[in-house]
């Protein structure tokens, strides 16, 4: 015979967000909580459970870290990266090679002479916040991105002794100077989509000489 872990009257886990509108004492059901943690933990058998994405991808396999001859251990989540203003758009950073601490001044630059020629020629109306926001939310969700590597190692400081950085690599280990690591270009998302296939990260020479030919399957960076 089957035995519950929940006395009759209290709701399982599934049910618990509804708890507090159908019964009336919620506290015992609370204590089980620990008790289905503990069961849980019997059925894997001691085994950890790995975080899965939507695709059913590790999400830990996104994460990334700087390590070796540095001050601080560095961990790098790509995830959130599509938020940072210091992104840069692949698709036109290396043929302009843009600096990467004008870009905004190049971006405001670039939405002033479209909404200006657009203007005069009669096509819209000058354009509102509310437009301004939806086109850059769009070129969010659309866009090929990057993001400089400097700051990143920067944050790390490398031990005065470090002369080199290796970017580890399921395809193989790539090893740089220290001076051509602080021009990396890290590209973590292709037409709005993190790079989930052989990403999380593709490493790109500052000179965009290997542009066409990325490091990928990158697993990690070690200052040496």
């Amino acid at each position: 015979m089957r035995t519950s872990l929940y006395p009759a009257g209290c709701p399982s886990l599934l049910s618990f967000p509804f708890m507090f509108s159908v019964h009336s004492s919620p506290f015992p059901c609370i204590l089980l909580l620990g008790a289905h943690a503990v069961a849980a933990a019997r059925l894997s058998k001691g085994k950890p459970r790995k975080a899965f994405g939507a695709d059913g991808k590790g999400v830990l396999s996104m994460i990334l870290q700087i390590k070796g001859k540095v001050k601080f251990t560095i961990t790098l989540d790509p995830g959130v990266w599509i938020f940072d203003d210091r992104r840069v758009d692949l698709l036109t950073y290396f043929d302009k090679n843009e600096p990467i601490f004008s870009k905004e001044e190049e971006e405001e630059k670039k939405t002033a002479k479209y909404w200006e020629r657009e203007i005069q020629e009669g096509s819209v109306s000058p354009p509102t916040l509310k437009t301004e926001r939806k086109f850059e939310k769009m070129k969010v969700l659309t866009g090929t991105f990057g993001i400089p590597f400097r700051p990143f190692l920067n944050n790390a400081e490398p031990l005065p002794e470090a002369k080199a950085v290796t970017v580890q690599s399921k395809d193989g280990d790539v090893t740089v100077s220290l001076d051509q690591a602080m021009e990396f270009i890290l590209g973590f998302s292709k037409e709005g989509k993190p790079l989930r296939e052989d990403g999380p990260v593709h490493v790109y020479f500052g000179d965009g000489s290997n542009r066409d030919r990325p490091i990928k399957n990158v697993t990690g960076f070690i200052v040496e």
